[in-house]
């Protein structure tokens, strides 16, 4: 036996789908957060590898706490279906 669902049942079951799967305001900003510290955490990479020798040190640092950033962001990702790579 099958059930007929209207156009309008249909679409509120989406909407509801969609909601339950959104990101809460606390994802939201905790996302928007990660995307900033890998931005800055980018930048410092880049200043550092700029200089000498000596900032080896501090660019395998970096690139692990950037690592730890992606990491995050691809848990928050997930349940959408969005899977982080990490440049080489």
């Amino acid at each position: 036996m099958t059930e007929t669902v209207t156009r309008k049942e249909l679409l509120n079951l989406i909407s509801k789908k969609m909601e339950s799967e959104a990101l809460t305001q606390q994802e939201q900003a905790r996302l928007i957060r990660l995307l900033e510290l890998i931005r800055s955490t980018n930048r410092l990479i880049s200043l550092h590898q700029e200089d000498d020798e000596s900032s080896r040190f501090s660019i395998k640092q970096y690139e692990e706490l950037k690592a730890e950033y992606l990491r995050e962001l691809e848990s928050l990702m997930m349940p959408f279906g969005v899977h982080i790579q990490q440049a080489a």
